[in-house]
Parts: structure tokens; C-alpha cells; sequence
């Protein structure tokens, strides 16, 4: 029933200031239906040292600060539990999760929203902490993810009339990783 929704994964961590951070940009930016935010790796279980060293650097996840539609063709160009969406905007135009596309019913709830002109926005700042434990849906679900994505990536090729390229994964997380240190 609010004006905005935001969104957060059970066990991820918000800073203190995001909500407000992002209400202040939405309020400010009429014309983005959904701002996302950077956000920094960290894994509260630790089995492994190997993923406890590399996360004591800092690693900070960060997305296009205006991302145009072609951005999608590559990946998310928004993290889905550092999105608040306008729900005005979502609602008058009918965008909704669709489990078709379980587990990553989130990029096609961003897609959905693309193909009706909606915008969308990143804070260049760390407002959130993720949680890379090992046991993420991204991980256990991988192969889902895989045909789901692929699927979604078609669909935006076919809607921006462009030719759909293998974009190479570790290409896509070389781009967005970053250390705390260099953003």
C-alpha cells in the first residue's frame, strides 16, 4: 500500500541510511521507477578461508549508474535485494514476478518493466552487504538460473532488435567487481 518497495533478501544486511538514501532519490527523480544501490560481499558463515580472504578486501559489487536498456543484455543491471520500486509505476503497468522464470524471476521482473520504458537508477554507494555464504539460490541453483537467464537475455535481444551475443559470465563480474578502496 506504500508509495515504494523495497527490497531485501533474508539474509543480506541494509546499511542504517539506504531507505532513506533511496526514498530521497526517488522523491527527487520522479522519472526512475526503481534505483538500486552498490553492495559489498561478505559471508557470515566463513566454511570456507579460501572466500573468507578474498572478501576481507572489501569486494563491492557496482552497477551502471543510469542503466540503459542494452545494459540488460548482459546481466542484471540492478541488484534485485538493493532495488525500491515505485509501486505505482509497477502496478499501473500490470509488472509482476512471474515463477515461469523461477529463480530468476527478479530479471524478468526488470525486463517486464524495461519493455514498458520504465527507468532505472543506482546509488554509487555501498547500501548494502551481501551475503555470499555458499548455500545462495545462485549458487545451488546455478543450471535454473542458466536457462532462465538465457531466455530473458533472447527476449530482450528480440525486443531492442539486436543480435543476441554470448556475453561471457566472467566478463560480466569482472566489470562489476570493485574494491572498497577504488570506488
Amino acid at each position: 500500500k506504500g508509495e515504494y518497495i523495497a527490497v531485501l533478501d533474508n539474509d543480506d544486511i541494509m546499511k542504517p541510511d539506504r531507505l532513506q538514501k533511496q526514498v530521497d532519490f526517488l522523491d527527487k527523480h520522479p522519472d526512475v521507477s526503481a534505483v538500486g544501490s552498490y553492495f559489498e560481499l561478505f559471508d557470515s558463515l566463513q566454511h570456507k578461508l579460501s572466500r573468507k580472504i578474498v572478501l576481507s578486501l572489501g569486494i563491492v559489487w557496482c552497477h551502471p549508474k543510469n542503466p540503459k536498456p542494452e545494459d540488460w543484455l548482459k546481466g542484471m543491471a540492478l541488484a534485485h535485494p538493493t532495488a525500491m520500486l515505485r509501486r505505482k509505476d509497477f502496478v499501473k503497468n500490470n509488472i509482476r514476478y512471474n515463477e515461469i522464470y523461477t529463480p530468476a524471476e527478479d530479471y524478468d521482473l526488470f525486463k517486464q518493466a524495461v519493455f514498458k520504458g520504465l527507468r532505472f537508477a543506482n546509488i554509487p554507494e555501498i547500501l548494502m552487504l551481501y551475503n555470499l555464504h555458499g548455500d545462495n539460490c545462485s549458487i545451488q541453483q546455478k543450471e535454473k538460473i542458466v536457462a532462465a537467464t538465457k531466455k530473458i537475455q533472447e527476449e530482450f535481444a528480440s525486443f531492442l532488435n539486436l543480435p543476441l551475443k554470448k556475453y561471457p559470465r566472467w566478463k560480466f563480474i569482472a566489470e562489476k567487481m570493485r574494491l572498497r578502496l577504488f570506488i
